[in-house]
């Protein structure tokens, strides 16, 4: 049998390595889409979402958040739900629009494109009384491709936190109790 030479298994572990990662992050992107309609006004429903300090009294999914609703502003927050536990999760603020929308990224250890997520809260005015809520993230990075080729719980698992949390969020704009909790 034929001995290999260390420098060809060395080149050969890196051109391994390197398919590795490019087909890693070629499959590297999830979104996970939620939405409801509330019997309530753009401004009811953004008054319960804009208070922070207010989720641990109602919102089963991000059981804790502080921080101050500005672009460039790190949250402190506390999510939890199945096999997702984030505990302290610092997101930065990229977007806040007063009325409509709240816009944030977290990433795993500060670092891009390892496992980002691009989390949406948004208001959209259906009539007087009555919007649509959605709630969405659109996540990329290694750690995604893997969690999307092992099927990990991890987007079920968020994705039934996003339900959970829509649902106390219209149960509360509502003025109507709910078993989330």
């Amino acid at each position: 049998m034929k001995k290999v030479s260390r420098s060809k298994k060395i080149i050969l572990s890196v051109v391994l390595s390197f398919f590795v990662i490019i087909i890693s992050l070629s499959f590297g992107s999830k979104k996970i889409y939620t939405e409801v309609e509330i019997n309530a006004s753009e401004e009811q429903v953004w008054a319960i979402i804009s208070d922070l300090e207010s989720y641990s009294e109602w919102n089963p999914f991000m059981k804790e958040a502080q921080g101050k609703l500005n672009a460039g502003e790190k949250l402190l927050m506390k999510l939890q739900n199945g096999s997702l536990k984030l505990d302290p999760f610092e997101p930065t603020l990229l977007q806040v629009k007063p009325g409509m929308e709240i816009n944030w990224i977290g990433r795993v250890a500060n670092i891009p494109k390892i496992f980002d997520g691009n989390h949406h809260l948004v208001i959209q005015r259906l009539s007087d009384d009555r919007v649509k809520f959605i709630q969405y993230e659109d996540f990329d990075g290694i750690v995604v491709s893997l969690t999307n080729m092992f099927y990990i719980t991890l987007f079920k698992d968020t994705r039934e936190g996003f339900i959970k949390m829509n649902e106390a969020l219209k149960a509360k704009a509502e003025g109507t109790k709910t078993d989330s909790n």
